[in-house]
């Protein structure tokens, strides 16, 4: 049990640091089923695993899996973790596409912590929530936010700066073309069918399409990426 305990500290600071690659294998490979940890380390070990998913990309694995543990969390009163797992989901949230469910997410985050004045927490996230951290004025929605998000911003950059990272780049607006390619994507046109209709060289339409994905940070393969796409389409398109 002791040397798992030493497995899950090493996996969450190579998780934070963005190198899932070298966390050991029970949570690099996600084998925590197949040991048996003291039940009330249970939530902090599946909070270790996001994190770790986080790392890896699979974003869509946190969204999933953070209800489970937010429940879990509330029963135990486990109120740190459950704000860590709330942090945890607005970044996976925010990478796949979905920032009005981020921020949501987020904020209330935001309001349990600064009740405690628990800022580091987010500053570990920083990386991940930037374009939210950076791009919301909090203030306006609760005036005790604004002092407290300004203690977070210098010190999450920083935490970036440590980690090599670069600074994030301000969000790209959507062209009324970005929103257009999104609606045929998500109506499962290829990008033949959509060079027809906009009359453009399937060429052009996967440079743009592509421009359209870097724009929403929307990594992984094709397939995953057109998915995530359609996805984004459905939850941001006009209601009329």
């Amino acid at each position: 049990m002791q040397v798992h305990l030493l497995e899950s500290i090493a996996a969450y600071f190579y998780a934070l640091q963005g190198r899932p690659e070298q966390a050991p294998e029970l949570f690099r490979e996600h084998k925590l089923a197949e040991v048996s940890f003291f039940g009330p380390c249970r939530p902090m070990m599946s909070l270790i695993e996001q994190q770790v998913w986080l790392a890896q990309g699979e974003y869509v694995k946190v969204i999933a899996h953070s209800e489970g543990l937010l429940r879990r969390c509330e029963a135990m009163h486990y109120g740190l973790v459950g704000l860590q797992a709330r942090i945890q989901l607005a970044a996976a949230q925010l990478r796949f596409g979905q920032r009005a469910e981020a921020r949501a997410a987020l904020a209330a985050a935001l309001l349990d912590a600064v009740q405690d004045d628990f800022w580091v927490l987010f500053v570990e996230q920083y990386p991940a929530l930037a374009p939210l951290l950076e791009g919301e004025d909090w203030a306006a929605s609760e005036p005790r936010l604004g002092p407290f998000v300004a203690r977070i911003l210098p010190a999450g950059r920083a935490f970036a700066a440590r980690l090599g990272l670069p600074a994030p780049a301000p969000e790209l607006p959507l062209t009324d073309r970005d929103r257009e390619l999104a609606r045929l994507v998500a109506g499962r046109c290829t990008n033949k069918e959509i060079a027809a209709a906009l009359y453009l060289s399937e060429g052009t339409v996967k440079q743009y399409i592509n421009q359209l994905y870097a724009k929403l940070d929307m990594g992984g393969d094709p397939r995953t990426r057109r998915a995530r796409l359609a996805e984004w389409y459905q939850k941001n398109a006009p209601r009329n």
